[in-house]
Formats: structure tokens, sequence, C-alpha cells
């Protein structure tokens, strides 16, 4: 069988944000604190949302809040429990071709956004192209991924057949699910990114001292869920 993580709720790692709340003022923050214009950027257009894209989230609250960052970091595991899912299933799913991007109009972009997959059968996906005319980026750029499969073309259609799991299958699997883990460390890191980003600019306003032990809680926290996805791949 492919050794690749089992799937299950991610325990741990929620409850570590409630044990740093006790580290300088850390507190929860609602939504609604935050404007709009935090959470898009360029980058949610092209890659992933915005919540883990590395764009500039800092708080405008009258306190830091580590729970905006856990959610983000959070949802960078759910994205990679669902990936790892579709990975150990064997079974078509148009998320398997979440990751591919695809060189369109100058510009590197995710294939999901430029097309639509569906399930067409038990060992087929169709991936159907909004504009025809690049059809052919969409089709190289899935043979070309590290998923290994054998696209063809009709009209402006891409039909691509999942094959049947192999020893030899298994193992490329092995090496896309550990790409995929590289992946998600780097969306944590953009996060963290943010974070501390956000720790310095309260300098002013709650002393270094206190900001040391911001960044403090979220290197804890960046740790943590580091920790989590390589569980994850290792199970």
């Amino acid at each position: 069988m492919l050794v690749l993580p089992r799937l299950g709720r991610v325990v741990g790692v929620p409850s570590l944000v409630s044990s740093l709340r006790g580290i300088g003022t850390l507190a929860r923050v609602p939504s609604c604190a935050f404007s709009s214009k935090k959470r898009t950027s360029k980058k949610e257009s092209t890659e992933h949302d915005a919540t883990d894209s590395g764009n500039n989230a800092t708080s405008t609250t009258s306190v830091f809040s580590l729970d905006v960052y856990e959610e983000r970091m959070q949802r960078v595991l759910g994205d990679m429990q669902q990936q790892y899912m579709n990975l150990r299933s064997g079974r078509p799913s148009p998320s398997l071709l979440d990751g591919v991007s695809v060189s369109a109009y100058g510009q590197s972009q995710p294939l999901k956004s430029l097309a639509q997959v569906a399930v067409r059968s038990a060992t087929l996906l169709h991936v159907v192209v909004y504009d025809p005319s690049i059809v052919g980026a969409v089709e190289k750029a899935i043979r070309e991924s590290d998923l290994h499969l054998n696209p063809s073309v009709d009209g402006n259609t891409v039909h691509v057949p999942i094959p049947k799991m192999t020893q030899e299958t298994r193992q490329k699997l092995v090496k896309v699910a550990s790409t995929l883990r590289e992946e998600m460390k780097n969306r944590i890191r953009l996060v963290r990114k943010d974070a501390m980003s956000d720790a310095k600019q309260r300098e002013k306003i709650d002393g270094e001292d206190a900001v040391h032990r911001y960044e403090k809680s979220v290197q804890t926290l960046v740790d943590a869920h580091i920790k989590e996805i390589d569980a994850l791949f290792a199970k």
C-alpha cells in the first residue's frame, strides 16, 4: 500500500493557542475587526487563498491576536489533509489537479481558475477549458506536472486518464506527497512572515519586551504546525 498519512482530525495544535495566550497580550479578535483588504491579495487569484498567501495581515485592533494566524495555519493543514486523501484513494477527484499551474496569458495561473474539472468515470477526469486558445497550455501543464499523467486533447476538453495503482505509481505518488509537504511548509512560513510583521509594528505601542513575547509565541505556533505537517507525511 501507498505509505501516506492516515487522515483524521488535527489535534493538539488548536489547544496550543490557548496556552500561548498567557504570554504577553494575546486575545481572540472577531473577524469583523479585520478589514476586507487584509483578506485579499494578488496571490489569492494565482495560487492560494489570501488567508495563507503572505499578504499583509497586520492587525488593526488594540491587541496582538495570535488567533487569526492560527486559523490560517489550520487552513493549510486542512488543505494538506484533503490532497493527501485524494492521493490515497487512487480514484479520480477534481482536486487531484489543484496543484497544477498553467503558463497562460504571460503568467503562471492555477488550473482551476482556467478550467472546470469533472469526474467522467472511475478512471477518467475531464478538464473543460474556458478559453480554447490555451487548451494546449493546459494539456502541457498536466502532462509535465509531478502527477505523471498522460492527458489528451479533444476540442476544448482535456481527457485525463487516471492509471490503476501499481508499485511504480505508488512510488510516484510518494514523491508527489513529499513535494506537497514542502509546499505546505512554505505556506506556513508565509503566515509566520505576516505574523512577525504584525508583531513588529506594535513595538511603539506595546514595547520591545512585549514584541519579543509575541514573536516567541508565533514561532512556537509555527513549530507546532510544521511538526503536524511532518507527522501527516510520516504516518
